[in-house]
C-alpha cells in the first residue's frame, strides 16, 4: 500500500469502492463528538460577525475530514478511521488578524523512543504496557476564559448546522 491508499482524500474514500465503510469510520467520528457533548449547535446568523452578503460569520473555521487506514503486523486492514480536524489556513488568518500567534506543537512520542522503551523491557525481562485512551484527544476540558472555537461540520456529518467546539489550542496539552 502507499500513501495515497491508507490516506484517501474524503471524495476517493466515499465515491470508492469501501465508500460504505468509510461512510460507517465517519459516522463514528460524529458520533464520539455526540457521546463526548463535545458541540453546541449555534446557528451562524447569530453571530457577531455574521456578513448577510457572504452568508458567513468571520470567526466560524472550516473543518475537515483526515482520513485514515489502519493496518496490523500482517499489513490487513483493521479499521478505517475518520477524523475531524480545524482547517489550520483559516484558523491562523484569524488569529493573525487578532495579533494572536498560534502554537500548534504537540509533545508526542517517536515511534522509535516506544521501540527502545520495549526492547529495554525485554532484555531487563520486565512487562511493559501500551494503552490507546478511545477518543482521547476529545476529552480535554475547556479552561475558564478561553476563547470558544465556532466551527463549520465537515461534509458528511449529521448536523447541517454549525457547531461550537471546545477551545482546540489547549486540548492537546490538558490532556
Amino acid at each position: 500500500p502507499n500513501f495515497s491508499e491508507d490516506s484517501p482524500s474524503f471524495k476517493q474514500a466515499t465515491n470508492g469502492p469501501d465508500g460504505k465503510l468509510w461512510g460507517a469510520a465517519l459516522d463514528d467520528e460524529m458520533d464520539n463528538l455526540v457521546r463526548w457533548r463535545l458541540f453546541t449547535e449555534v446557528a451562524e446568523d447569530s453571530l457577531p460577525s455574521w456578513n448577510s452578503v457572504k452568508e458567513r460569520a468571520s470567526e466560524v473555521v472550516n473543518t475537515l475530514w483526515v482520513l485514515k487506514v489502519k493496518r496490523d503486523g500482517t499489513n490487513e486492514i483493521v479499521k478505517r478511521k475518520g477524523r475531524i480536524v480545524y482547517d489550520g489556513h483559516r484558523e491562523h488568518q484569524l488569529a493573525k488578524s487578532r495579533g494572536e500567534q498560534l502554537d500548534g506543537f504537540v509533545a508526542t512520542a517517536r515511534n522509535g523512543t516506544s521501540k527502545c522503551q520495549f526492547a529495554h523491557a525485554a532484555v531487563h525481562r520486565r512487562r511493559c504496557r501500551q494503552l490507546d485512551v478511545e477518543a482521547a484527544y476529545l476529552q480535554g476540558v475547556k479552561e475558564a476564559g478561553t476563547r470558544t472555537c465556532y466551527a463549520r461540520p465537515p461534509p458528511h456529518s449529521a448536523t447541517g448546522t454549525r457547531f461550537r467546539k471546545y477551545d482546540e489550542r489547549n486540548v492537546p496539552i490538558v490532556w
